[in-house]
């Protein structure tokens, strides 16, 4: 709390500072609504802990141009550590009329409480009441805190007119919204099929991988098929005359006459089945066709080489 006995010093001050002649223009109190604002002692409440003590204040009406052309009635409260602490100061409007002003830069609209850099970086000896008035009159000029009638239906008109256009944009992102949503649905629909389709491929991979692993033995089996009829064919001529190139032998009956040709048609299909493979890597033919035409061949080959061991085994 305000000793008593400071408070014709601090009085002193106050209206030594305001009033001062080296700083004719530091606060342009109304001289005929209010000549000499005399400060009083009065109970201050914090905002930020809710305490109270006594205070020394002073009242004044600041004429700021507004659009009302009224002025702003001005508290300012020293502070107790006064000089070393900045006075709070609070902004009312004076006319019935006006209020204060939303989304003020420097004072708060539900409050009245003040803000500025001068305040802000108070340094005494540097900072004192006649530079905080001064200060205080700059930004409340260049940014007035109140407005009547006329800026509350401007700010109507304002709402009138943006209103329609936030609906419409509210509209359209909800549209667009719903929109986007269609499509990831969309396309989480075409990436179903298209795994499925993956799978599809895979599988037919596979399969396509036992085909060839069945081609590469039946190819086992007939080369040494081919060695066995070699060997035969050299127990039975005896190694004296070898057959040249373009050389044959005569069938000795219509049954060996059959194992020839059966042996023969079998050779021809793989030879063919080697054709259609080499046609395969190049891109002659399709799959589905490449397939048909091996199982009709290996289907063939099977039946050439059941005649040939039924009749190597009479």
């Amino acid at each position: 709390m305000q000793h008593v006995d400071s408070v014709p010093l601090l009085t002193e001050k106050m209206e030594s500072s305001v009033n001062s002649s080296a700083y004719p223009e530091a606060l342009p109190l109304s001289p005929p609504r209010l000549p000499l604002p005399l400060p009083s002692v009065d109970p201050f409440t914090h905002h930020r802990d809710g305490t109270t003590v006594n205070l020394l204040n002073a009242q004044g009406f600041l004429p700021v141009p507004t659009s009302t052309d009224s002025d702003v009635l001005v508290t300012v409260w020293v502070p107790q550590n006064y000089p070393f602490a900045a006075p709070t100061v609070y902004v009312f409007p004076a006319a019935p009329s006006a209020r204060l002003l939303p989304d003020h830069p420097f004072v708060d609209r539900s409050t009245g409480l003040t803000t500025s850099p001068y305040a802000d970086t108070w340094r005494y000896p540097l900072s004192n009441l006649s530079g905080l008035a001064r200060d205080l009159t700059a930004i409340l000029t260049l940014c007035p805190p109140c407005g009547g009638a006329n800026i509350e239906a401007e700010r109507d008109r304002e709402e009138e007119v943006t209103g329609p256009l936030v609906t419409r944009l509210c509209r359209d992102a909800a549209r667009l919204r719903a929109k986007a949503e269609e499509d990831i649905e969309r396309l989480w629909a075409e990436q179903a099929v298209l795994r499925g389709r993956a799978r599809a491929v895979d599988a037919a991979m596979e399969e396509l991988e036992e085909e060839r692993e069945g081609l590469e033995r039946a190819l086992a089996r007939k080369v040494r098929d081919t060695r066995v009829i070699s060997e035969w064919l050299g127990s039975v001529c005896g190694g004296a005359n070898e057959l040249s190139d373009g050389e044959g032998f005569e069938e000795g009956d219509e049954t060996s006459r059959r194992l020839v040709a059966n042996a023969a048609a079998e050779l021809a299909i793989d030879e063919t089945v080697d054709a259609l493979t080499v046609a395969l890597e190049k891109g002659l033919v399709g799959v589905k066709v490449y397939l048909k035409q091996v199982r009709a061949l290996a289907r063939e080959q099977f039946f050439h080489r059941r005649m040939v061991i039924q009749k190597w085994s009479i």
